[in-house]
């Protein structure tokens, strides 16, 4: 550093601003190279949180469309619970819950109540009494609402600039604050 301080001091005005330019370029050339590599991890991490969110709200659709047409035909069809079709509508949706669980965070606020839905499900949709299915359905639903709302902000979050990411972050919290007044009201669990 001091070699460099004394050539600076010696050196003739254009190597000077040559120098300077140089120290320019590559200050820049830094900067940019940080810049496209946190842009593409940021493009990355939000482009597979959709694809997360897509898969997770399918198989949650297709998991109370199966629910409630084992409900409709346990309450339709006489003996409907002593067929064979109705195996297979239990293997489904054991199949579909399981699936949910393993694309869950078994450690997050949203998730652990989602989890404990789909465990409760499988065993009501056992029964020859199907008036549990359509509630723990209309819950699940209620309580994946507000999972996917809260992935989604997250995918927000993560796309943000500083200034933007404080406003989301607020919103997360309140969100947060919310579904845990639902929790004790409407959304409580079983």
């Amino acid at each position: 550093m001091i070699a460099l301080a004394s050539w600076l001091a010696a050196a003739p005005d254009t190597d000077k601003v040559a120098f300077i330019a140089l120290c320019g370029v590559l200050f820049s050339a830094v900067v940019a190279f940080l810049s496209s590599r946190k842009a593409i991890y940021i493009n990355s991490v939000t482009v597979e949180r959709s694809k997360w969110i897509d898969a997770i709200r399918l198989n949650l659709a297709e998991l109370s469309k199966e629910s409630r047409t084992l409900n409709y035909k346990l309450n339709t069809i006489n003996g409907f619970f002593k067929s064979s079709d109705h195996i297979i509508y239990i293997d489904h949706v054991n199949e579909l819950t399981a699936l949910i669980r393993l694309q869950l965070n078994p450690r997050g606020l949203f998730d652990k109540n989602v989890m404990v839905l789909l465990n409760i499900i499988p065993s009501a949709a056992q029964g020859v009494d199907s008036r549990d299915i359509v509630r723990l359905d209309d819950l699940l639903m209620s309580h994946s609402q507000w999972l996917l709302k809260a992935e989604w902000e997250k995918v927000k979050f993560e796309a943000s600039g500083i200034l933007r990411k404080c406003w989301i972050w607020c919103k997360l919290g309140i969100h947060s604050r919310r579904y845990r007044n639902f929790c004790k009201g409407e959304g409580r669990l079983l």
